[in-house]
């Protein structure tokens, strides 16, 4: 069976074919993991399953690989004249068997999961950057940059103790304990984060 699923964040339209593209039924199932169930009840294994790449189509993708033959493809070029679901789930089941559109790879949860530790690391790493530069506007604008001229990294050890004894107007002062705290939450999650990314994969490398 060839099954076409055109995915949404509340539901999803199905088609199904027989081996000869003919159309059989259509039909739908929430997007909950109790509507893939009922999907996986009524689609045989072994089926290959068509789904067009976004966000819900990525997560069924990996949930529905172990168990059909998943081509996850990109978005069609070729925009309907007449746009429905059930349109889309037949259209994209055509355009895959006649190679009008790409497949994508589909990632491992394993893959998945460093992907999205890696990604949330660099989030913080920006947010941290944000931080250091409004410490630094901070400095110059009390005119205080010949205190860290010997430092080479102001955040370090020593670099963080001067700037906790800054002596600053009150207002700058709390700022600066603001953005210090802000900043020490952040190299906290950073360190849990790649932490985490070690731990999976050693477990990796041992399975």
């Amino acid at each position: 069976m060839i099954v076409g699923i055109d995915a949404h964040k509340r539901n999803c339209v199905v088609s199904t074919f027989d081996d000869s593209y003919n159309l059989m039924e259509t039909f739908e199932f929430s997007t909950t993991k109790n509507g893939v169930n009922e999907f996986m009840s009524k689609i045989p294994e072994g089926s290959t399953v068509v789904i067009e790449a976004s966000t819900t189509g990525k997560t069924l993708s990996r949930m529905l690989s172990a168990k059909y033959e998943v081509h996850m493809i990109t978005p069609s070029e070729r925009k309907s004249q007449i746009k429905t679901d059930r349109r889309d789930s037949v259209k994209m089941v055509k355009e895959d068997a006649l190679g009008y559109v790409s497949r994508c790879y589909i990632p491992s949860q394993y893959i998945e999961g460093l992907r999205f530790l890696t990604s949330s690391m660099v989030e913080i790493g920006h947010k941290a950057a944000m931080v250091k530069n409004q410490v630094h506007a901070l400095i110059e604008r009390n005119m205080m940059q010949d205190q860290f001229y010997d430092l080479s990294d102001i955040f370090g050890v020593e670099g963080l103790e001067r700037l906790a004894n800054l002596e600053l107007p009150h207002e700058d002062s709390i700022m600066l304990a603001m953005y210090l705290n802000e900043l020490e939450l952040y190299t906290e999650q950073h360190d849990q984060l790649e932490q985490e990314i070690n731990i999976a994969a050693s477990n990796d490398e041992d399975c």
